[in-house]
């Protein structure tokens, strides 16, 4: 008789045993699917443009020091020396690389020798996986209807897919993101230590990571009414041993403390036009499903506030995503560089919540309950299929929509420049400027295109002007008088206080100011100029 009673046992378990195989085979075919469409349509994005995307030069710096790194490695010179700012806190001294990771992983796609294409292909890859962790978590979690929030993740925002082309470390930081809310969710804290380090070597964006582990204590506090304090700990160690076990300590301090403290508004030079607000309505007509994805979420969270203490633990992952989201939406409201983080986490929101709910229900269903207990309105499996499929229809459309959007504002902020631009004029200055030779950049932002194409040659200022600022305060205000055309000589301060043989001026950038002054002074003197670029020598 024992044998026949312990069939039905085995019998059961191995159908669960051949479901949980069905499901892992499924999420596996839905991973490879989505993989090749997000890799599609990124690849399809990033190549609208043959120049490294998108208007801002920083990723042509950062391919270029990826492969002086590459070369200083093979050289036994390695961290190498960082010589092209001397004027500012990134001098060789004081030199910190804030991406020093990102930089090492971006070596490999140096190796072609197309410089440009390799960036490029870099940013399909880092920007596939990171919106497949978003994914992913939706998959891990048995999340209902996953599919329907990937497509939400397609089309949450066309200025996400826009920054999210660019050649920056933004993609490595959504993946350590998505990383360490598994290790929250799952209680694996001490994986947060080195996490922290990773990530610290990364970015110095790695600060969302103490953020992350704030919002996780007080979702944990407000739902089981306990403190956990582990998180921090980890989190802080690896995050604190990431920047002294580090290349460049202390230096990274320092230049950590710059990005932090010293941006708009507290000088007079634009620090770069991602580092202001957006238009709302702009805002809102860009990201449309992501803040309808933060309403949904909050309405989600409204409806988990209502239920009985006994259910309150199914809250604890929507009130961390409650709480980082809105984090990231108030940052993303003050600067529009934060574009690229906020959307994915508003739909990721939206779908833990509602996920709350149906585990809530499915709780509540299954107990006995008395009259006027938990009660949920009946509907039939038809109508739920209308349901979704309706949303599906409207999210393709808005997704189509935005990736349309996002190729046309990549490709307006490329039309006036081509993928050479500043080759011309920076292979005259090669050819003529002596090695060693400082040269006065009229326009900070222009340093990693001039950087790309020469580095024989070091520059007055670049990639932040709070480095200038922060280093030599005096000529910082003199930068910013001289190129507005308020010195009456500007010549020998060009000459004598910066120590720069020639003047570079980027049509596009501005320089009319300076230009017009330069003329009267008689100190110049015209050496080259395209449709792009005019260089002027300083005159004895």
């Amino acid at each position: 008789m024992e044998p026949e009673a312990s069939l039905p046992v085995e019998s059961q378990a191995s159908s669960v045993f051949a479901g949980n195989r069905r499901k892992a085979r499924r999420d596996a075919i839905a991973l490879l699917l989505t993989t090749a469409a997000i890799a599609s349509i990124l690849y399809w994005l990033q190549f609208t443009t043959p120049s490294i995307c998108c208007t801002d030069f920083d990723g042509y710096y950062h391919i270029r020091w990826s492969q002086l790194m590459w070369k200083g490695l093979l050289d036994g010179e390695f961290p190498p020396s960082f010589i092209w700012l001397p004027l500012t806190t990134l001098n060789p001294r004081d030199y910190a690389d804030q991406h020093f990771l990102f930089h090492l992983l971006l070596i490999p796609f140096t190796w072609s020798g197309n410089l440009t294409r390799g960036a490029k292909t870099a940013v399909v890859l880092f920007s596939t996986l990171a919106i497949l962790s978003c994914y992913w978590l939706l998959l891990r979690y048995r999340v209902r209807y996953a599919f329907l929030f990937f497509l939400a993740l397609m089309s949450c925002s066309a200025d996400f897919f826009y920054r999210l082309n660019m050649a920056r470390a933004s993609s490595l930081s959504i993946i350590y993101m998505t990383v360490a809310i598994v290790l929250l969710f799952e209680r694996r804290y001490v994986w947060l230590a080195p996490l922290g380090f990773l990530y610290a070597w990364t970015y110095n964006l790695f600060l969302f990571l103490g953020v992350i582990t704030v919002c996780w204590i007080t979702a944990v506090w407000w739902t089981r009414r306990r403190i956990e304090w582990h998180p921090a700990f980890w989190a802080g160690l690896g995050m604190v041993s990431g920047m002294v076990i580090n290349p460049y300590f202390p230096h990274d301090f320092k230049l950590l403390a710059e990005h932090l403290f010293a941006k708009p508004g507290q000088f007079s030079i634009a620090p770069g036009s991602e580092w202001y607000s957006f238009a709302s309505w702009l805002l809102v007509k860009r990201s449309f499903v992501a803040c309808a994805a933060m309403v949904l979420g909050y309405m989600g969270c409204g409806y988990l506030l209502a239920l009985e203490p006994y259910q309150r633990r199914h809250a604890e992952r929507p009130m961390f995503f409650l709480l980082f989201s809105s984090f990231l939406l108030l940052i993303t409201l003050r600067s529009r560089r934060f574009t690229e983080y906020w959307p994915p986490f508003a739909v990721l929101f939206a779908a833990f919540a509602f996920a709350a709910l149906w585990d809530a229900r499915s709780e509540c269903q299954a107990q006995v309950v008395q009259q006027g207990g938990c009660q949920y309105p009946q509907r039939s499996k038809r109508e739920w299929m209308w349901r979704v499929v309706s949303v599906s229809v409207v999210l393709v459309v808005i997704a189509i929509y935005n990736l349309d959007a996002s190729r046309k504002i990549i490709a307006a902020s490329e039309e006036r420049k081509t993928p050479d631009h500043y080759s011309r004029g920076m292979q005259w200055v090669q050819d003529h400027v002596p090695i060693g030779a400082r040269i006065y950049n009229v326009n900070w932002p222009d340093f990693p295109k001039l950087f790309f194409y020469d580095t024989d040659h070091t520059y007055v200022a670049g990639l932040d002007p709070t480095y200038l600022l922060d280093q030599n305060p005096e000529l910082s205000q003199l930068y910013e008088r001289i190129n507005a055309g308020l010195e009456p000589h500007p010549a020998a301060i060009i000459r004598d206080r910066f120590g720069a043989s020639h003047v570079m001026l980027g049509n596009f950038w501005g320089a009319r100011g300076f230009y017009a002054g330069a003329l009267k002074s008689n100190g110049f003197a015209k050496v080259y100029e395209d449709n792009e670029t005019i260089i002027l020598k300083v005159l004895p």
